[in-house]
């Protein structure tokens, strides 16, 4: 299958060398997984109990199956060959295609708040492992230390005390993930597919925020609480500042849901985001206040509450938290 067939998201139209092209952003789901002998012998495997709802989805993914520290290092080489962002020119007169990766590095294997164990015996702390995240990153192009302190990618950690893997981020100008997703404690198996299977589908087939789908694959799970997120503003990686960011949102006359898209990517889909009560008209740059109070516009960050304000109130603005914006659009557009 072409990567053409995947599922992807277009970002933006722009030329290069007097050619138009349009970068087009691919989710890429990279499993590595390193079983124990034991649960080898009774086959019990969930790399391949995630890539199958992955592959009927059209999401691009891979599984590497590793037994030791050199396939573990040969899987990370491997990925950063697959998942290479590349561009692919069209005919004459015709736009050419630029492919970057969203990369969600998942990792299956047995642990310990140390480190990461392979089939073989072999060890990987989470010392050794920031500088293989951040070296793979940077061969991804999506780790830029003059630009941006963390890789940008989602780290999956399939592993009992997984979310120890924090400890990777000890220089906080090269932290190896924009989010982490794991647990504290162990982790049964089926808890483990179930969740990381609904948290792949909410994120990348419907678009929801990760922060809205860590908190709802412990549901699905039917776990307490027990998988969790960590981002790059948590560990304090430098240019994090945790400022709230905000999407204006409206309703017309009749009742349905809008808001504010980006006029510079020119997509209706990609809403305009602001800090939360630093919203500016990005053409004028004057402050955008509300109609009544002449103030910011209301803030709010239950996607419910939101929508009975705009319906009550049509054509006055109103600032809605990014993730529950996004809800908005994933789950009660279609309603109005």
């Amino acid at each position: 299958m072409t990567i053409e067939k995947f599922v992807s998201t277009s970002i933006s139209d722009f030329r290069e060398n007097g050619e138009d092209c349009t970068l087009l952003v691919v989710p890429h789901v990279c499993i590595i997984e390193s079983p124990s002998d034991s649960d080898r012998s009774i086959e019990r495997r969930e790399g391949p109990a995630i890539c199958e709802p992955l592959r009927i989805a059209n999401i691009r993914h891979s599984l590497w199956d590793v037994s030791s520290r050199s396939e573990f290092l040969n899987a990370l080489e491997d990925i950063a060959k697959f998942a290479a962002p590349f561009k692919q020119k069209k005919a004459p007169g015709q736009r050419s295609s630029c492919y970057m990766p969203r990369l969600f590095l998942h990792i299956s294997c047995h642990g310990n708040e140390d480190g990461i164990e392979l089939t073989n015996g072999d060890f990987v702390n989470w010392a050794e492992l920031s500088p293989l995240l951040i070296s793979l990153a940077k061969k991804l192009h999506l780790f830029a230390p003059n630009e941006f302190s963390c890789a940008c990618m989602t780290v999956c950690m399939s592993s009992c005390c997984g979310l120890h893997a924090r400890a990777m981020a000890n220089n906080k100008n090269a932290v190896p993930f924009l989010a982490l997703v794991g647990c504290h404690s162990t982790i049964e198996w089926m808890e483990s597919i179930t969740a990381y299977s609904t948290f792949y589908h909410q994120v990348i087939t419907k678009g929801r925020m990760v922060p809205n789908a860590v908190k709802s694959i412990n549901d699905a799970s039917l776990s307490t609480e027990v998988f969790e997120l960590v981002t790059a503003y948590d560990i304090g990686a430098v240019g994090f500042t945790g400022k709230t960011l905000v999407v204006i949102m409206s309703a017309n006359s009749e009742g349905k849901i809008r808001w504010a898209f980006d006029m510079l990517v020119g997509k209706p889909y990609i809403p305009c985001v602001w800090s939360k009560d630093e919203i500016n008209d990005p053409n004028t740059h004057e402050l955008i206040v509300d109609a009544v109070s002449g103030g910011c516009p209301l803030y709010f960050d239950d996607p419910e509450a939101a929508i009975k304000f705009m319906q009550a109130h049509p054509d006055r603005l109103c600032q809605v938290e990014r993730g529950a914006a996004q809800e908005i659009n994933i789950r009660f557009a279609h309603k109005f």
